[in-house]
């Protein structure tokens, strides 16, 4: 976060507003494209496209539960966990919190709710024992690349 300090806000908005009338100015600049240019644009575009690389989605893993469900670690299920508990994965709260029954099935809930959103924490801690907790959280750890806590 220092490094960001360092640049006024001030200075930002500056910038982006230079880059806005850049582009602006580009636009206005562009004339329009002939039949014959455009498919020429077009293969070029298509070579382009083949070098294109994809961002996968959130990883997810299945477990059976009450019936088999799906793990989906992506940052949509942090906020809905802070959302949940005020608790921020990101500042280090559980690290600084024993994660007892409910927190759990909190973290474990905003990690499953993506595919059934009238899940309810509740639920989710009928589905659980000591084990299921222990390989949910396991799996999070996995898919998120970091132990957690």
């Amino acid at each position: 976060m220092a490094e960001f300090d360092e640049y006024p806000v001030d200075d930002i908005t500056a910038g982006i507003k230079r880059m806005r009338e850049a582009l602006r100015d580009y636009d206005e600049q562009q004339t329009p494209i002939e039949v014959d240019e455009f498919h020429s644009k077009e293969s070029q575009m298509e070579h382009v496209a083949t070098e294109v690389t994809v961002i996968p989605g959130p990883e997810t893993r299945t477990i059976q539960l009450d019936r088999e469900r799906t793990i989906r670690s992506d940052f949509a299920a942090l906020v809905r966990f802070k959302k949940a508990t005020g608790l921020s994965v990101m500042n280090g709260d559980l690290a600084e919190t024993s994660l007892d029954e409910e927190t759990s099935c909190a973290f474990i809930w905003a990690h499953l709710v993506h595919e059934d959103p009238e899940l309810t924490v509740d639920q989710v801690a009928q589905m659980m024992t000591v084990a299921k907790l222990t390989e949910c959280i396991d799996i999070i750890a996995d898919l998120m690349g970091d132990p957690v806590p």
